[in-house]
């Protein structure tokens, strides 16, 4: 996605304050999957956010028509908003990830703890109950600093029984790398599980771990490696953009002073050509 569409952080709006983005000729009741939106409301609560544009100060719906309607017929007066800057209804739901793991755990977790039986959520969601129970324990085990990281993530299952196999240190140190690397997936966290030192296993994965062959070993050593290589060049990338931030802005000062310009042009045009792509790089901006 090249810029920002839509605010990561969500608002609370007035339902009724809300308006379509453009009219609609058919009756919400009359689109075929409209009553199982009503019922998975009632029974489970809004799930994703609705996404609205603020146009002169009122707010238009481009994602979540059916998910107002059925908000409007339950009779709820607040509802949760992502606040889009882009127009393009049209394209928005290619651009918007699906509902994370982490939240959908929250929402079964706020249903069951509401008195919702297991069965009947399963039957809205039309899912079995070893989908529920299991995603109920999704985040068992994974330290709250990890849980807060994942939910607007969208990683499998896999990912969490991984992650719980390591304390909550190392569950970080794991996070860490895979956001710098933008790779969750499945193989490269258990790669990094792989890595991890002995007192860094919770109890039951180091009792119930079995013995690793030479290949494993080897495997384990080499990434360990990498992974303190990564580590460094991490830091070093830090520290040489932040010098290069500084420079820039030097380099925007010496500019203005219109006595320094007037020589490097007389004396050194292709210095005064290379300082002048520098500062007026955006990209270097404090």
């Amino acid at each position: 996605m090249n810029g920002a569409v839509y605010s990561p952080e969500t608002v609370i709006l007035p339902v009724l304050d809300l308006n379509p983005l453009f009219p609609r000729s058919k009756q919400p009741s009359r689109i075929r999957n409209y009553r199982k939106i009503v019922s998975s409301i009632r029974e489970l609560g809004l799930i994703e956010p609705l996404v609205v544009v603020d146009i002169e100060g009122r707010h238009y719906i481009k994602d979540g028509y059916l998910r107002w309607q059925a908000l409007i017929e339950l009779g709820q007066t607040k509802v949760e908003c992502l606040i889009s800057s882009d127009l393009d209804a049209y394209t928005y739901n290619k651009r918007v990830n699906p509902i994370a793991p982490v939240q959908t755990q929250a929402m079964i977790d706020r249903a069951v703890k509401q008195g919702v039986d297991p069965d009947r959520i399963a039957a809205t969601l039309n899912v079995s109950r070893k989908w529920v129970r299991r995603l109920g324990n999704l985040i068992e085990g994974i330290a709250p600093e990890a849980v807060e990281r994942l939910k607007r993530r969208v990683v499998g299952q896999k990912f969490f029984d991984e992650l719980r196999k390591v304390k909550s240190e190392r569950q970080m140190e794991i996070l860490h790398l895979v956001e710098a690397s933008d790779d969750y997936s499945p193989e490269y966290i258990k790669a990094l599980v792989l890595t991890t030192p002995p007192q860094m296993l919770v109890a039951k994965s180091q009792s119930a771990k079995p013995e690793r062959n030479k290949t494993h070993i080897e495997l384990a050593g080499r990434l360990q490696v990498m992974e303190a290589e990564f580590r460094k060049a991490s830091c070093s990338f830090r520290d040489n953009v932040f010098n290069l931030v500084k420079i820039a802005a030097y380099t925007r000062q010496l500019l203005r002073n219109n006595n320094i310009r007037e020589f490097l042009g007389n004396n050194y045009p292709d210095i005064l050509l290379d300082f002048e792509k520098i500062a007026n790089d955006n990209s270097l901006n404090v």
